[in-house]
């Protein structure tokens, strides 16, 4: 599986990719340091999913993700976002995102959302997932597993 991350922040890309690159079913990971380049990296490359590391307006992000869409229909997309708010997980959603993550989440939630995304499946930060009711768009998501070890990201701003 070939993955792009985009964040501004190097400190955050560089954890990022350690991590993906230590998953089984993760194989290449590339990194982009802001919206422009990751879109030329879209256009360039075939990649199965993109973590974008949102630090922009929620109009801003959702039309970036809508772009992204443009250049390869069919792009799984995670939003790694500061916002808990059921508001920007809705209009992440819309816009076509497949996941969203919470900045402060675990490496494992990450890890889980890129294979589950990968494999068709939409994803919500274990967090967040209290705001989802049956029915809505993103129901049946996998649940946090009670025991597991959490680490979480250092070096977000949110």
């Amino acid at each position: 599986m070939k993955v792009l991350i985009i964040s501004e922040m190097p400190a955050i890309r560089e954890k990022l990719k350690q991590l993906l690159e230590a998953q089984p079913h993760v194989g290449t990971v590339k990194e982009a340091g802001d919206t422009l380049s990751g879109l030329r990296a879209i256009e360039d490359h075939a990649f199965d999913v993109v973590v974008i590391d949102l630090l922009m307006p929620l109009r801003v992000c959702t039309e970036t993700i809508r772009r992204m869409l443009s250049l390869k229909p069919g792009l799984k997309i995670i939003a790694l976002s500061m916002y808990s708010d059921r508001r920007y997980l809705d209009q992440f959603l819309q816009a076509g995102a497949w996941g969203y993550l919470l900045k402060d989440c675990a490496y494992e939630d990450l890890a889980d959302a890129v294979r589950n995304v990968a494999s068709g499946r939409k994803y919500v930060s274990s967090a967040l997932r209290g705001h989802i009711k049956f029915g809505d768009s993103v129901n049946g998501l996998l649940d946090h597993r009670p025991g597991e070890s959490r680490t979480k990201i250092q070096g977000s701003p949110g």
